[in-house]
């Protein structure tokens, strides 16, 4: 398993270091024939956000829920990773 954390003070973190993780995600994706002390994995990426306060999407900017949408419904589908949130 492949986990990108990125933390946050605010109530989200940038977009920024989601693009950074993003990039991160995007190399755990490809990885073929991932073998540990003789046995195979099947990696299974995941972008796992956190942050000190509560994640309120309707606070967000029209752009950021928008953003937040694509990432969450297209974005790990597509390319085959999960997002969490804790």
């Amino acid at each position: 398993m492949g986990i990108e954390p990125k933390h946050s003070r605010h109530s989200f973190p940038s977009i920024f270091d989601i693009k950074d993780a993003l990039i991160k995600i995007i190399l755990y994706t490809n990885l073929i024939d991932v073998q540990f002390d003789g046995k195979a994995y099947n990696p299974k990426p995941i972008l796992k956000l956190t942050s000190q306060s509560a994640f309120d999407l309707d606070s967000f900017s029209k752009a950021r829920r928008e953003f937040w949408r694509l990432l969450t419904e297209r974005e790990s589908k597509v390319n085959g990773f999960s997002v969490q949130i804790g």
